[in-house]
């Protein structure tokens, strides 16, 4: 097999065990809602990290971009759980 075609199925995969966490994993009544929003939040961010890497193919550009990216990624999970912690929890 064409390690290309290795390498992209196995991002794929990792993606699809990914979607397969956040929605039946974190959805169960024994999982405390705070926690399973947090968990789904992160598993976003390592999803869109694959896709960035892999499919945008951040993982080629100069280390510049490479940072840039890994910065707006880390920056906005932050942001977006800070608000939910903050906002949304509490509802």
């Amino acid at each position: 097999m064409d390690k290309n075609l290795s390498v992209t199925l196995t991002v794929w995969a990792l993606l699809m065990v990914g979607t397969a966490a956040s929605t039946w994993g974190f959805s169960l009544a024994t999982v405390n809602p705070t926690s399973a929003t947090l968990a789904v939040m992160i598993v976003s961010a390592a999803k869109v990290a694959l896709i960035m890497a892999f499919f945008m193919e951040l993982k080629i550009a100069p280390r510049s971009w490479q940072a840039a990216g890994a910065i707006w990624l880390g920056i906005t999970t932050m942001v977006v759980a800070g608000i939910y912690l903050l906002l949304g929890a509490q509802a």
